[in-house]
């Protein structure tokens, strides 16, 4: 059984992108089970949008265009529970 969790260290985040409105929409998510991301990478993720972290689990949403980040503010709300 340890092999298999192993396995689920390794892989340390899912990515995933859309468009919405003609914009690139990108959720990026680290479950708390996973190998962290460095911190150079979450510093990259903070730069380009909303980050929420707790512990090793991490959600972050970038949208194309979002100077503000309000609406990846707005996004990561809607998404993760505080």
């Amino acid at each position: 059984m340890s092999g298999a969790h192993d396995r689920r260290r390794a892989l340390s985040f899912s990515r995933f992108t859309a468009k919405k409105d003609g914009k690139v929409v990108t959720v990026t998510f680290v479950p708390a089970s996973a190998k962290p991301l460095e911190a150079a990478a979450i510093t990259a993720l903070e730069s380009a949008g909303a980050v929420f972290r707790d512990g090793g689990f991490l959600v972050a949403v970038a949208i194309e265009g979002d100077s503000d980040k309000s609406k990846a503010k707005t996004l990561l709300d809607l998404l993760v529970v505080k």
